[in-house]
């Protein structure tokens, strides 16, 4: 057992390309992991100060945002990673028209975000206010593009630390405006500081480890950039329709008391998705470039992260489904009891959500960009009239199952129309029946058998 282990890490010691991702992944996963658990926390504590009403207002002014945000981030991160690992002699170039997409694509989305708040929200002067201050955090977004140059070179580490550095400075605010019984709006300010505090620091730091001077505008750049995000955009415009349009459209329906019942069980689920978007971000370059020499191994790689999401997704949902009413007393309070029968319905979207975050990305790889648009366009639409059609009958449980079908059709079931695609969507069946774990199973065996074949031969 022990000759076994110490074999494995000797090859990954010869693997410098695999540990690199691995060092990035450990530093992803211990900020993400830390925010997310320590922004968990306080986020239930947020939510018992503020009670049903006043946090659906919280979350419904986030959602809304977020609905915009997608023409700010222009659905850049996969292409322009895939550029600076495809094309290193072109990164300043890729560099600069990312950075000019990205704060266009700000200020569109904050004088649209604008227009739209004023004319639904004429006569309710909070929920118009918490619209418009949390809008400008689309401004900042174009430091985005720093993120994905740092992801490009795995090497997450000064992100995080910088990260982290205002994410506890934001944390403590929070915690001192809660204990000190601040109004709701100064908790809307405080997201808007944390934006800006975390572009400057950003800035910071690639003025500090990049050459400013091989930045430079090259019009074919931006329009190539342009002409390959677009699509994406699109897709992540949808995207955000049937992430957040639930929200929107159960304050329109039932009111924000529904909201921030719904929310409560949203937050509950979406905790999980950390994961698969950790691995996904991390792994998935050091994927891109196995594709590019040896495809079988690429898909292998894909296929034992697809099962490892599937088994991780599976024991996730059952135990928070058989479990709901005391995660959700003992977490919110009984002011969201409600929340848990709708919880025990959403988590379930976790096993679409998972495949997806990995779907999408070898989609893009595939230069299939056109094919994402299409899968979350009709994700959106089913999304909007399942909703429009459940939320009157089944109350806030209906936009939770509007979502479970909406990711199943857009994240797996779509994958099946194209015949590039259907590898990948036979492959995201196999894992989520839990068939591929037995193929995985049987390689590693005959690879083990080979090298300690190989290790005897040796020997003698």
């Amino acid at each position: 057992m022990f000759g076994k282990i110490k074999q494995t890490l000797t090859g990954l010691s010869q693997r410098p390309n695999l540990m690199a991702a691995l060092r990035n992944l450990g530093w992803l996963g211990f900020d993400r992991v830390f925010r997310l658990g320590v922004s968990f926390v306080v986020t239930l504590w947020l939510a018992r100060y503020l009670a049903p009403e006043l946090f659906g207002v919280y979350n419904y002014a986030i959602a809304f945002t977020a609905l915009f945000s997608v023409l700010a981030a222009l659905g850049l991160q996969g292409v322009v990673v895939q550029l600076l690992i495809d094309k290193p002699d072109q990164i300043g170039e890729t560099l600069t028209s990312a950075f000019v997409l990205q704060f266009i694509g700000g200020v569109v989305s904050v004088l649209a975000g604008l227009a739209i708040a004023i004319f639904l929200h004429d006569y309710e002067d909070s929920i118009l206010v918490a619209v418009l201050s949390l809008s400008a955090i689309n401004l900042f977004r174009f430091t985005d593009t720093i993120r994905f140059y740092f992801e490009a070179k795995v090497q997450s580490k000064q992100l995080v630390i910088f990260e982290g550095a205002v994410f506890s400075l934001i944390v403590l605010l929070r915690v001192i405006f809660i204990v000190t019984a601040w109004p709701l709006m100064y908790f809307i300010w405080l997201l808007v500081l944390e934006a800006f505090l975390t572009a400057v620091a950003f800035a910071v730091l690639f003025f500090k480890n990049f050459d400013v001077r091989k930045l430079a505008f090259v019009r074919d750049s931006f329009f190539g950039l342009l002409k390959m995000a677009w699509p994406l955009t699109l897709a992540m415009m949808a995207t955000m329709l049937y992430m957040r349009t639930d929200q929107v459209m159960l304050a329109s329906m039932l009111g924000q008391q529904a909201v921030g019942i719904y929310s409560a069980s949203v937050r509950l689920t979406e905790i999980w998705y950390v994961l698969p978007s950790i691995v996904v971000s991390s792994v998935f370059p050091r994927i891109l470039l196995e594709m590019r020499s040896n495809l079988d191994r690429a898909n292998r790689a894909t296929d034992l992260l697809l099962f490892g999401f599937a088994v991780v997704s599976l024991l996730v949902a059952a135990a928070v489904s058989i479990f709901s009413i005391n995660i959700v007393s003992s977490l919110f309070g009984l002011d969201y009891l409600e929340a848990a029968p709708v919880l025990s319905i959403h988590i379930w979207s976790s096993l679409f959500v998972f495949s997806g975050l990995l779907s999408s990305r070898w989609l893009v790889a595939m230069s299939m960009q056109q094919f994402v648009l299409i899968s979350t366009a009709l994700g959106a639409i089913v999304n909007i009239g399942l909703n429009y059609l459940l939320i009157p009958l089944y109350g806030v449980a209906g936009a939770a199952w509007a979502t479970l079908i909406a990711q199943l059709v857009s994240s797996v079931l779509i994958n099946a129309c194209h015949p590039v695609s259907r590898r990948f969507f036979i492959a995201q069946i196999s894992a989520l029946s839990l068939v591929s774990g037995l193929s995985l199973l049987r390689w590693w065996r005959l690879n083990s058998s080979a090298a300690n074949s190989l290790g005897g031969k040796n020997s003698e």
